[in-house]
């Protein structure tokens, strides 16, 4: 497991990972048991004891599998006493799989107790196996095997990053630092060093290790959807194992580690968005996963650092439900219905439609920012709209244009928002905490009001727009601009993703 890398090409970084994964005796999953397993499991007409007999030979694995297939984390009706049960019970392709995963797990373990961020990358696979599971397990048909499916899938689609931090731990150690420097995800860093995004680092993997079809296929769907070749709604209900796994890895992404200091609630209304999924789901998600992780940890013989976002769990619940209660009593009470004139609905529903098509044929970002400009001055009457794009070193702000009736004369590249997670500064708030932002510093002394619109989000956010009203016409801002907004926001979310 020496790892001498300092600097290494993309080439070098996979050839010396498949060497060792294929290493006789290094690596748990080529081990004799797990392929006897395998090809046992690959026969449909294997009886059912000669499963369990190969199994009991290693008494440390049967003892794991039955603890774990026993674990609340199931909630089987009645409990399973024997490896002959769990034979049938789960099926002897998943439970070959288990087995793997838990031998992959019982060599790996030892170093993860020693702390440091290969306990980072273990903990993101357990968690993205548990949340993939647990989303999974919603599925109408044979909870059983989706839990089992989605756990499984989840651990595949991590194994990649874990595997990088137990192999290359320089390089890990400074991808980890180098996300924490320039608060970027960790996927992102380990491509920008190895060349490589860890789920293609994943399929490599599976791919040298032989692993099942069935999970690699998903693999293959999720890199797809990263990578902007497909649209998460283009998934079909087949596809709904692959569609979990995107939204467990995002919720594992953004909790797990130190480099994210967005709030939970706005991570869960992040992932909303994107995914189309309600919040009281993910916060049931997250809820459960809370309960099951530390018990999971226990059965495995592990203890790995505390998730410190699950802290903020109630807090961002009980926000959520004042949230949704505040809005339900003012559509009641008719608060909600501003004096919005037809004129500008039908304009503002035109500008939309044409900003989504925009996004749909591939315009040029700058062609669609523009658009989305003339809709706040023109449609929701702004007195001014500056468009602030981040610099290289995601340092700064820089202003880039302006449109609007009451600009001063301003010069938009002489206006410069330094990015501090401090600051009070509108444009700087919205950018770090990726939501729409209506608090905080004025950008200029003669505003009343602002909306500050992220152009994408965290990572993939490549700048901010900030729409004004002058004091002079004492403008505020409503809640259907706030409802706009949200919109423009979402087509923004695609338009940067498809260009990352």
């Amino acid at each position: 497991m020496a790892d001498n890398t300092v600097s290494i090409t993309s080439e070098q970084f996979i050839e010396k990972l498949r060497k060792a994964l294929l290493l006789n005796g290094d690596f748990p999953a080529c081990a004799k048991t797990v392929n006897e397993l395998r090809v046992l499991a690959s026969n449909p007409n294997t009886p059912a004891n000669k499963m369990s007999e190969l199994i009991l030979r290693d008494p440390s694995l049967s003892t794991k599998i039955l603890n774990f297939v026993n674990s609340a984390f199931f909630q089987r009706g009645t409990q399973i006493t024997t490896i002959s049960q769990a034979v049938m019970h789960i099926g002897t392709k998943q439970l070959a799989e288990l087995c793997s995963n838990f031998t992959l797990l019982q060599k790996l373990v030892p170093t993860a107790r020693k702390g440091g961020p290969f306990a980072l990358a273990l903990e993101r696979l357990i968690s993205t196996s548990i949340l993939t599971s647990i989303l999974n397990s919603s599925e109408t048909t044979n909870k059983a095997k989706n839990e089992e499916s989605g756990y499984l899938v989840g651990t595949f689609s991590e194994i990649g990053l874990m595997l990088t931090s137990y192999y290359f731990p320089k390089l890990f150690e400074n991808a980890h630092q180098r996300s924490l420097e320039k608060n970027i995800s960790l996927n992102k860093s380990i491509k920008q060093l190895t060349g490589f995004e860890p789920l293609e680092i994943s399929l490599d993997v599976l791919a040298t290790l032989k692993m099942p079809t069935v999970y690699t296929a998903s693999v293959i769907t999720a890199l797809k959807f990263k990578n902007n070749e497909i649209k998460f709604e283009s998934l079909d209900s087949s596809q709904s194992l692959t569609k979990n796994l995107l939204i467990a890895q995002d919720i594992s992404s953004n909790i797990v580690g130190e480099y994210n200091n967005t709030p939970l609630n706005e991570i869960v209304q992040n992932i909303s968005n994107l995914y189309n999924i309600g919040n009281d789901k993910l916060y049931d998600c997250i809820e459960l996963f809370s309960k099951e992780f530390p018990n999971h940890c226990q059965t495995m013989q592990i203890e790995l650092p505390p998730i410190e976002k699950l802290d903020e769990l109630s807090e961002a619940k009980n926000s959520s439900s004042t949230i949704k209660n505040c809005e339900a009593n003012e559509l009641l009470d008719g608060s909600n219905d501003e004096k919005v004139t037809e004129k500008t609905k039908v304009t503002m529903q035109k500008y939309l439609q044409d900003i989504k098509e925009s996004i749909e044929n591939d315009e040029s970002i700058a062609s669609i920012i523009t658009t989305i400009m003339e809709s706040l001055v023109w449609g929701l009457n702004f007195d001014r709209v500056l468009l602030l794009l981040v610099d290289i070193e995601r340092t700064k702000l820089q202003g880039r244009m302006f449109l609007g009736n009451s600009t001063d004369n301003l010069e938009p590249k002489n206006i410069i928002i330094p990015l501090d997670i401090t600051s009070a500064k509108v444009p700087s708030k919205c950018f770090y905490n990726g939501q729409i932002t209506t608090s905080g510093e004025l950008v200029f002394p003669k505003d009343s009001s602002c909306i500050a619109i992220p152009i994408g989000l965290h990572e993939t956010c490549i700048g901010v727009l900030y729409a004004s009203f002058t004091d002079k016409n004492n403008n505020t801002i409503s809640s259907y601009m706030l409802d706009i907004a949200k919109g423009i926001l979402q087509e923004l979310i695609k338009l940067t993703s498809q260009d990352n």
